[in-house]
């Protein structure tokens, strides 16, 4: 039986993300967005009938979240400016970090795919709700049954380095970061624009993806876990951070009641 949120009462959906959830913010970043795959069929076929942008043939869990709660698609994104924002915004980006462009590069890591990494899908938001709502009580008022999904967000920042073939530790030193770019941005949400419904999702555990079983192949029987399928320190970093970042809330400083 499909899961019901009606009784949630969300209003609207705000969600940040990667391309687990991105709906079409990808295609439309210049330079390489209108050539990036996602742009044209098979992407999109089953559901929709046409390439939106997203990372499937049919839907995503984004929409799936949207639909049980009794609102539209997360579509058009937020960066076609003729988008009708009434129920949702999406700031999600295929190919997205949680730590910014400028922050890997000065760790030799390159995203090759988009710069619009988590602290700037939020600059996007303070854009939008700058148009929308006085920062502050007003934002609070209007914003206390809205959902935002913070993610899942940050797989990408273990995923470059790994095709750059950086070594596992080398991965894991990542984590700090990442965890502190997220509990950032929920933060920056309730802080700032009263933010009541918060969710965090993690990401997925990698240690059995083929790309991670390639790269990091061994010899070494105890890498692997006992049924020998499984990289158990690659499979840690898929759920390690956004556990981190959930066992630990933020701190809300002048929340606004």
């Amino acid at each position: 039986m499909p899961i019901s949120l009606i009784t949630c009462h969300f209003n609207k959906i705000y969600n940040f993300g990667d391309s687990i959830s991105d709906t079409g913010n990808l295609i439309r970043e210049k330079p390489i967005g209108a050539a990036t795959a996602e742009a044209r069929l098979p992407y999109g076929e089953t559901f929709f009938k046409h390439a939106t942008g997203r990372c499937s043939n049919g839907r995503l869990m984004i929409d799936f979240i949207a639909h049980a709660s009794g609102l539209p698609f997360l579509n058009p994104p937020y960066l076609n400016k003729d988008a009708n924002f009434t129920h949702a915004v999406n700031f999600a980006v295929a190919g997205a970090t949680a730590l910014p462009a400028k922050v890997l590069a000065k760790k030799n890591i390159a995203d090759p795919v988009t710069n619009s990494s988590l602290p700037l899908q939020l600059d996007w938001m303070s854009k939008h709700f700058n148009s929308t709502c006085i920062i502050g009580r007003d934002c609070s008022e209007k914003e206390k049954t809205s959902l935002f999904l913070l993610g899942e967000i940050g797989v990408n920042d273990y995923n470059y380095p790994s095709i750059e073939r950086k070594t596992i530790q080398e991965i894991e030193n990542l984590v700090p970061e990442v965890v502190a770019a997220i509990i950032s941005g929920v933060k920056r949400v309730i802080n700032a624009y009263g933010a009541v419904r918060v969710v965090v999702p993690s990401i997925f555990p990698n240690g059995c993806f083929p790309l991670y079983l390639t790269l990091y192949q061994t010899n070494d029987s105890s890498a692997y876990d006992k049924h020998g399928y499984v990289l158990e320190r690659i499979q840690q970093l898929g759920s390690l951070p956004q556990n981190k970042a959930t066992r630990s809330p933020p701190r809300v400083e002048n929340r606004v009641s």
